[in-house]
């Protein structure tokens, strides 16, 4: 280490050899102890540090005079022995990393607090833009929006992540050290300035760019503690208003394109009667040819129209629709994502005014769609773009018949598209399917439908089959009980293409890849459909548990299982009955046992909370229930543990698991009493705004004991008016909201499980008394806290 140390601490000379590949490989060596074997060595990074930082200081003067004005000479490289080229630039960039790895270390960050504000100085000092940086991005605007998302090899992006992670260690310490290194660079700036410097921009862009690269954590720290946070983001904002936005953009464009970029970032700190004042800059910047103030122009916009008031916004829409527009038919494909991405802001920002550019802005989205629709960020932006203007009140009808007929003849043909389009087609044709009123779906379906179930039906594409079950699922959504009445072009009815869908795609043979969706398919037709489908119900159960126990990929089981778990809300009899009277092939033992088995241990792997909750209501509808076929079915409990000694591999291997075997009412109620206990941890809300708790004085043997004559009665109370209410809904819902309005989703989980527990005991004491004794008393731990009395 004191060798290391000692290479690290030489200074850089602008004569002479610099040893480029031996300081890399001495500071790769401090990275590596500092952050590898930091207990070990800790009695060496204190020195160690201070070498690193030494030579980061030392070294500012020449990489401003040699990186960022040109004025000297380091070009010099080595090449080491695998190939890899170390210039300046790669030894500063490995300097940063030591930095970083002491910033990081809650071991070693504390050394750092001495230096924090010469620390954040010199970094801020390193931000600089280089002259090869300007060079390359004004050539190639492309690579200049690039480079600004991406983590690049630089020291300028070396700084981002080194401002970052000393904001996150040191908080309001740091925030200080940055207002007052910011504000030295920004003077240095103006007097660099004055003194008719070419070069005075430099310093000020990359003081706004270090204090807009770590703008989220310091308007957490605002929040927190504004009287403690040394940032007035307001005077910041009048500043660059006044000094920066009234410059050239031709002579500029660098600076006001960060300055456009810090408005983008920091405008939501300040009151929204203040921000209107940057729609006149920005919406004129829209329309400059310098690339990096357009950029800047198109982040500051849409971020604008989320934080402007509409009545400042609405005087400037035209110039900004116009200049999108201008900018959508010039941009190359980086700063077209940022134009698209602009305009969907200005869209919702403003759909009247959209509305009345639709002939302008429909046609020439789906030019752009179509154009780059094996693009998976673009294509994603343009449909973005075309959803909001979909959701535009009196746009729909136009930009459907403007659609609809190239999508119809692309989907009829579909061998002779690319790869990536007929996929990309089906998503677009979902957008616009997604926002339809009744009628409008109609048409859609006479359209598209049977072409897309054929694809459906036809394709081993997973993506394909993904995008036809999401547009079905969307049309089941929109049309629900209607959709059984609409004529199709095929001799079967839409129900009937659905159900053969559903069933093809439950083949155990398929690859479950090819499957993911459709177990969302089939949840939209049991909550939409479910009256039309109680005669499929039977084969449905059968092939849902032949396909369940088939399964090998987490997502599709998971979907399975909530269609499962609705189909036991529907009739939990009917599903074990049919379960019990069923085989699996290839399976030992009846289909009820194998599914009890899965479910009971798969449940805990659920996640959202639709799906977790409404596995506990099926499970507790089954408990409920007492089906014989339920209460002789054994499943596995908890894993015995057979070796108290250490536990090597080799024991493992040669050791099989072991398991508690218990009946299944036994594990039904164990996950009942583990929902409680895991709600309690998590802290979840009271149902109709009550905690569970706050009835925890009634002893459990007050509850009801009305009895269990009904699926959704014995479900406790009040909830039968919320399922019922969910049985009848008929909401036109946005794709997803189906889940997020959905009763089971807000529902209060613990109340709900406290009280069918309550039930469970009123109307079955002795099954409940068993359930107790083979769980024991650290099972029910959970219990004892929710009922203290019982």
């Amino acid at each position: 280490m004191t060798k290391a140390g000692s290479i690290i601490a030489e200074p850089i000379t602008l004569s002479g050899e610099n040893a480029w590949g031996l300081r890399q490989e001495a500071l790769r060596c401090a990275v590596l102890v500092i952050s590898t074997f930091g207990k070990m060595m800790s009695s060496h990074v204190p020195a160690l540090l201070l070498q690193c930082w030494g030579l980061f200081k030392q070294s500012l003067d020449p990489y401003e005079q040699c990186m960022v004005l040109d004025e000297g000479d380091l070009s010099e490289t080595e090449e080491d022995n695998e190939g890899n080229t170390t210039s300046f630039e790669t030894v500063i960039a490995q300097l940063f990393e030591a930095l970083l790895a002491v910033a990081d270390s809650a071991r070693f960050q504390h050394l750092l607090r001495p230096v924090l504000p010469e620390l954040i100085h010199t970094t801020i000092g390193y931000m600089q833009m280089t002259s090869l940086q300007e060079s390359t991005w004004t050539e190639d605007a492309e690579q200049y929006v690039a480079d600004e998302e991406e983590e690049t090899f630089s020291a300028r992006a070396s700084g981002e992540l080194l401002l970052d992670s000393i904001l996150t260690a040191f908080h309001l310490d740091a925030c200080r050290g940055l207002a007052q290194a910011s504000h030295s660079h920004l003077q240095h700036a103006d007097h660099l300035k004055q003194s008719s410097q070419e070069h005075w921009w430099r310093p000020r862009e990359a003081a706004i760019l270090a204090i807009g690269c770590v703008s989220p954590i310091l308007k957490d720290l605002h929040s927190a503690d504004p009287s403690s946070c040394p940032f007035d983001f307001q005077a910041l904002l009048d500043s660059i208003q006044q000094m920066d936005l009234s410059q050239s953009a031709l002579h500029y464009p660098f600076l006001i394109g960060r300055a456009l970029w810090a408005v983008s970032r920091l405008c939501q700190t300040i009151p929204a009667d203040h921000t209107a004042r940057f729609l006149p800059p920005a919406c004129a910047a829209l329309t400059c040819e310098a690339p990096a103030v357009h950029i800047g122009a198109c982040r500051a916009v849409a971020s604008l129209c989320k934080h402007c008031k509409s009545t400042a916004l609405q005087q400037h829409l035209p110039a900004l629709h116009q200049g999108l527009l201008q900018l959508l038919n010039t941009t190359g494909e980086e700063t077209l994502h940022l134009a698209l991405e602009c305009l969907t802001a200005v869209i919702k920002a403003d759909p009247s005014a959209a509305a009345a550019l639709e002939p302008q802005l429909s046609p020439k989205l789906l030019t752009l769609w179509s154009e780059h629709v094996h693009d998976p960020l673009l294509s994603i932006d343009a449909v973005e773009a075309i959803d909001a203007l979909a959701k535009v009140p009196g746009v729909l009808p136009n930009l459907q018949e403007r659609a609809v007929p190239t999508l119809v003849s692309l989907l009829q043909d579909p061998g002779k598209l690319a790869d990536g389009l007929v996929s990309g087609a089906i998503d677009l044709v979902s957008t616009l399917l997604a926002p339809s009123t009744l009628q409008q779906a109609q048409r859609m379906h006479q359209a598209l439908t049977c072409h897309v179930i054929s694809l459906a039906e036809h394709s081993d594409d997973a993506e394909v089959i993904r995008s036809c079950c999401t547009y079905l699922r969307i049309l089941v959504r929109s049309a629900q009980a209607d959709l059984l009445h609409w004529e199709s072009d095929r001799a079967e009815s839409t129900l009937q293409l659905l159900l053969g869908m559903v069933s093809h795609y439950l083949q155990p043979s398929l690859p479950d890849a090819q499957c993911y969706a459709i177990g969302q398919l089939l949840s939209a037709m049991l909550r939409h459909l479910r009256e039309a489908m109680m005669d499929a119900v039977p084969q449905l159960i059968t092939k849902l548990a032949v396909k369940l126990c088939s399964a090998q990929s987490l997502p599709l089981i998971m979907s399975l299982l909530v269609a499962l778990a609705q189909l036991v809300l529907l009739d939990a009899k009917t599903v074990v009955d049919i379960l019990a009277a069923s085989s699996i092939p290839g399976k030992d033992g009846n289909a009820l046992q194998l599914i009890l088995n899965l479910w009971t241990e798969r449940h805990g792997e659920l996640t959202g909370v639709y799906a977790i909750n409404i596995s506990i209501v099926a499970i507790a509808l089954l408990l409920a229930l007492q089906h014989p076929q339920v209460i002789s079915t054994q499943v596995k409990g908890w894993q015995i543990e057979t070796d108290t000694g250490i536990r090597t591999r080799s024991k493992a291997r040669k050791q099989q698991e072991q398991w508690v075997m218990l009946p299944a009412p036994v594990k039904l109620f164990s996950l009942l009493v583990d929902t409680v206990g895991e709600q309690q941890e998590g802290g979840g809300p009271g149902f109709n705004g009550r905690q569970a708790g706050d009835d925890e004085d009634e002893e459990w043997e007050d509850a009801s004991d009305g009895g269990l004559h009904s699926n959704l009665g014995s479900l406790g109370p009040g909830l039968e008016d919320v399922f019922a209410h969910n049985l009848d809904d008929d909401d036109d819902l946005e794709d997803d909201t189906d889940v997020q309005q959905d009763p089971i989703t807000s529902m209060d989980i613990l109340h709900f499980v406290a009280e069918q527990l309550k039930a469970f005991s009123a109307a079955h004491p002795d099954q409940f008394g068993a359930c107790c004794s083979q769980l024991g008393s650290d099972r029910l731990r959970p219990l004892k806290h929710l009922y203290p009395s019982a």
